[in-house]
C-alpha cells in the first residue's frame, strides 16, 4: 500500500474548512488515509517540519520534481496571501526564453517582478539561466533555494542561494 501511495505528490492549498483533507486523501487513491507516510499537512507540526526540511515521501517519484512542487505550493500560498491581506494583484509564473533556459518561478506583484526562485535539491552552484535573466529583466532578486544549509550570496550570477526553510522563513511564506 505505501508503495502505491509514495508514486504520487499532491499539493493542496486554500483557505481552512474547505474539504483540503478529503480531496488530498481522494486524490492519494482508495487506499490512503491520513496516517499514510504520503500524506503529510501544514496543520500538524510533524508535518510542517518534514515539509519545511524537505522531508517528503519517498517512492518512485523524482526528489527534484517534488522538490519543486513544494515550492510552488509555498509561492502560490504566498501570493494569495497577499492578496487577501493586503489587495495587490499577485501572479506566479516562469520565465523561458526559445533556448530552453529557464528559472522556475517568478512572483508578480501588480504587474511588477518582485523575485525569481530557481529550484535545486542539492546545494549546487546558482543555475547559468539565474545569471542569464538576471542581466536582462528588471527581476530584481534571484533566489536559489534547496534543501541543505549552504546560505550565500554569489555576486557572478547576482543570485542567493538559500535553504528552503530560511527562505520561508525569511519572505514570512505561510
Amino acid at each position: 500500500m505505501e508503495e502505491d501511495l509514495a508514486e504520487k505528490m499532491v499539493f493542496v492549498g486554500g483557505p481552512r474548512q474547505v474539504g483540503k483533507t478529503t480531496l488530498s486523501l481522494s486524490l492519494l487513491g482508495p487506499k490512503a488515509s491520513a496516517a499514510s507516510p504520503a500524506y503529510l499537512t501544514w496543520d500538524s507540526l510533524e508535518g510542517r517540519e518534514k515539509i519545511l526540511a524537505g522531508r517528503l515521501p519517498t517512492g518512485g517519484s523524482r526528489r527534484g520534481p517534488r522538490f519543486e512542487n513544494l515550492v510552488a505550493s509555498h509561492l502560490l500560498k504566498y501570493c494569495h496571501a497577499i492578496e487577501d491581506a493586503e489587495g495587490h494583484a499577485m501572479e506566479l509564473r516562469f520565465i523561458r526564453d526559445t533556448d530552453k533556459r529557464e528559472v522556475d518561478f517568478v512572483v508578480i506583484r501588480d504587474g511588477r517582478p518582485e523575485f525569481a526562485v530557481e529550484c535545486k535539491t542539492g546545494e549546487r552552484e546558482p543555475a547559468p539561466a539565474c545569471r542569464y535573466f538576471r542581466e536582462r529583466t528588471d527581476i530584481p532578486v534571484f533566489y536559489q533555494v534547496h534543501c541543505g544549509s549552504r546560505d550565500e550570496g554569489d555576486a557572478w550570477s547576482g543570485t542567493r542561494i538559500v535553504p528552503f526553510d530560511r527562505f520561508c522563513t525569511e519572505l514570512q511564506l505561510p
